[in-house]
């Protein structure tokens, strides 16, 4: 007979210190840390991106603090008698290491027509693998602008000599300030033609021209003619000349209210605007 044996096993009572509360609210308080560290950091540090917006027009035909942008010494009273203008177009640059600005402040650039954002890299080209400093992007600019200026000179001689007139290249000097980069080449060449050549580039018309220009007249590619070509939409412009490696990025849209010329070198331009 089998032996069947009665005991009571012994009952044990564990009591756990773990609260799932607790824990939920542990979460939620980095959660709500987390968040509040991102917007701090998305309102107080600099965006790497850059927003472009059409910059301002200036007459190259005009003066500035009371001084012609284009000095021409042997310029005469009667030296804009054919009326007109002939405009540099610029684009605003917000952001990067020239002008400080915060990713809060890039949402509205999102939705804006007239606004572009880009890496701030396409803008300040890095060096040795760092971004651009202050000081570099404003020398390099500077730099280009001052080119651009010589280039202007050279170009304009060599067209004025084919047609039989002598520009001395101290005799004309271009003075401009608070702006930069190499894009004014193709509207200073064509200034000094109109003043130093007598030639009659504008007649009566309110002309912009955009394009980098070497010492041999050639007309090359510049950045923003989106911009840009809004620029001289809100400037009136009658007639827009762009290097032609940018035509194909003029909208639609802006040429139905712009007559937008491709020119490859600064002859093409001149005759453009003769004819």
């Amino acid at each position: 007979m089998p032996l069947n044996l009665c005991y009571t096993l012994p009952t044990f009572t564990y009591y756990s210190t773990f609260n799932p509360r607790r824990k939920d609210t542990a979460f939620v308080s980095l959660c709500i840390i987390a968040v509040f560290l991102c917007s701090v950091c998305f309102i107080i540090l600099p965006s790497p991106y850059v927003t472009e917006k059409p910059g301002p027009s200036t007459d190259v035909l005009s003066e500035a603090n009371g001084k012609p942008i284009i000095d021409y010494q042997q310029d005469s009273e009667d030296s804009n008698k054919y009326g007109g203008s002939i405009l540099l177009l610029s684009v605003a640059v917000y952001g990067g290491p020239l002008s400080y600005s915060t990713s809060l402040s890039k949402l509205p650039d999102l939705v804006s027509d007239s606004a572009d954002l880009k890496p701030q890299e396409m803008i300040y080209k890095p060096r040795n693998n760092d971004s651009a400093t202050v000081e570099e992007a404003k020398k390099e600019s500077d730099a280009q602008m001052k080119q651009s200026q010589n280039s202007a000179v050279v170009a304009a001689a060599e067209l004025l000599k084919a047609r039989g007139i002598d520009l001395p290249g101290d005799s004309v000097k271009i003075m401009i300030e608070d702006l930069g980069g190499p894009s004014a080449g193709l509207a200073f060449t064509l200034g000094i033609l109109q003043k130093a050549g007598n030639l009659n580039l504008t007649n009566g018309r309110v002309v912009a021209a955009t394009g980098t220009v070497d010492d041999a007249g050639n007309v090359g590619k510049i950045g923003g003619l989106k911009e840009k070509a809004q620029a001289a939409v809100q400037s009136g412009v009658d007639i827009l000349l762009v290097p032609e490696g940018n035509y194909p990025e003029v909208s639609a849209q802006d040429q139905a209210v712009l007559k937008v010329v491709p020119v490859k070198t600064v002859d093409d331009a001149v005759n453009a605007l003769l004819n």
